[in-house]
C-alpha cells in the first residue's frame, strides 16, 4: 500500500513539474523574427564530427523594457537537418539571417519551433532577400 501511495505522489510530483514548465513557455507573435546565430563545438577527437549549435536572437520585451537575448534554437531532426543543410549551402549566414518564428514558444530554454515549421521556407536574409524561394 505505502508503495502505491509512493509511486502515485512521485507521478503527480512529475506531473505537477511537466506542467510547471509548460506554464513557463509563451509563444510568440504571428509576426515574430529573429536573427540566426551559428556556435560550433570543436571536437576534441579529430576523428569526431563536429557540431553546430543554432541559436535565435530575438528582441525580448519585459516589463516595458526592451533587451535581445540570445537564445537556443529547439527543432526536431528534420529541422535541425534543414538548418545545418541551408547553412552548408549558404542560405544562412549567421548574424544575417532572420528567421520566421511565428507560433514558435520561447522559454528560459530556447526558442521552441512549431513541429511542422518548414525551415527553408521561413529564412530569409536580413536586406528582405529571401533564401531564393520566389513567393
Amino acid at each position: 500500500m505505502f508503495i502505491k501511495h509512493f509511486l502515485l505522489g512521485a507521478l503527480l510530483a512529475l506531473s505537477d513539474t511537466a506542467d510547471a514548465k509548460k506554464s513557463k513557455l509563451r509563444k510568440l507573435a504571428k509576426n515574430s523574427e529573429c536573427t540566426v546565430e551559428v556556435a560550433a563545438l570543436l571536437a576534441i577527437d579529430p576523428g569526431s564530427q563536429q557540431d553546430e549549435i543554432f541559436e535565435c536572437r530575438v528582441e525580448d520585451v519585459e516589463n516595458g523594457k526592451s533587451r535581445k537575448k540570445t537564445l537556443p534554437i529547439q527543432a526536431n531532426k528534420g529541422q535541425q537537418k534543414q538548418l545545418k543543410d541551408l547553412l552548408s549551402k549558404g542560405d544562412i549566414v549567421p548574424g544575417q539571417t532572420i528567421l520566421n518564428i511565428a507560433g514558435a514558444s520561447v522559454g528560459k530554454n530556447g526558442v521552441f519551433l512549431p513541429p511542422g515549421q518548414d525551415i527553408s521556407n521561413s529564412v530569409r536574409q536580413s536586406n528582405g532577400n529571401s533564401n531564393g524561394n520566389s513567393n
